[in-house]
């Protein structure tokens, strides 16, 4: 049997969130790995959790690749969730709602992974704050394009809002504010809780990864998310009419396509962690 039915879609939620969260995190990787390469940094070693080269003898730095190591990352996050939008857009919750939340969780984190790495800037020497250094940028300016970034969190949230609603398939779910506010703290707020602790647990279990580096680089990223999410909870809970359509995709879990994530993580994870 293909599909075997559930009554909540807690499960389905929560895989989505660890299938799009490790796509990007391992894309992320992945870019760092390029830039690190192109510069010609030494010792560039891929773990599951960071990427690993050795610059203390790297003496032919110049602006430009200091762009290219600690910017260029941050920032094709952002190029990918342009991306992924248009990715979304050729979905719709009617016919595709597995398809259309995926797309929305990969939208979500990469801009998460853009804007914790600019509203940290200030306080946290990293990324792009060692950019902002190179470039001689006044801290007054950094804090203000934090500020800004920062002021972007509830409209990313707006934008989203309505989509993480639209994934009820009955109008019992968007009748009054608290049947709105209980359908997305179940369905939404609790898959994302499940799957940050699964994907925390993960990240600090890989080899030479402390729980310092997890605060200053990792945890933030989830925080920016649970930001975004809560405003998302507000918008809807002030708004009255939303269009749904009815939809059972997500009430039903692909075992075939459980067990290849569950063998694509496991193996990369652990080929990762054995570098």
């Amino acid at each position: 049997m293909k599909y075997i039915l559930f009554d909540k879609r807690i499960i389905n939620v929560s895989l989505l969130f660890i299938a799009a969260y490790s796509i990007i995190h391992l894309l992320y990787l992945f870019i760092v790995f390029v830039c690190a390469d192109y510069i010609d940094a030494q010792e560039i070693k891929v773990y599951f959790s960071y990427v690993s080269y050795d610059i203390s003898t790297f003496t032919d730095w110049t602006r430009m690749k200091i762009v290219i190591l600690y910017g260029i990352p941050s920032f094709l996050m952002l190029t990918l969730a342009g991306v992924f939008y248009v990715a979304m857009e050729s979905f719709s919750f009617a016919k595709s709602a597995r398809q259309k939340l995926f797309c929305l969780w990969l939208i979500l984190i990469s801009l998460s992974f853009t804007i914790s790495s600019l509203v940290s800037a200030p306080f946290s020497r990293q990324s792009v704050a060692i950019v902002a250094e190179w470039f001689r940028l006044k801290r007054e300016l950094t804090f203000g394009i934090s500020l800004f970034f920062w002021a972007a969190i509830p409209l990313v949230a707006y934008f989203s809002s309505k989509s993480f609603m639209k994934l009820a398939n009955s109008r019992e779910y968007i009748l009054t504010k608290w049947t709105r506010l209980i359908f997305l703290l179940k369905n939404i707020l609790l898959p994302f809780s499940i799957g940050s602790v699964f994907f925390s647990f993960l990240i600090i279990s890989a080899p030479g990864y402390t729980i310092t580096h997890y605060f200053k680089y990792d945890f933030m990223r989830f925080v920016v998310l649970l930001i975004i999410l809560l405003f998302v909870f507000w918008f809807n809970f002030h708004k009255r009419y939303i269009g749904i359509k009815k939809t059972m995709d997500l009430e039903y879990l692909s075992i075939p396509m459980l067990i290849f994530m569950v063998i694509v993580l496991t193996t990369v994870y652990l080929g990762l962690f054995f570098t």
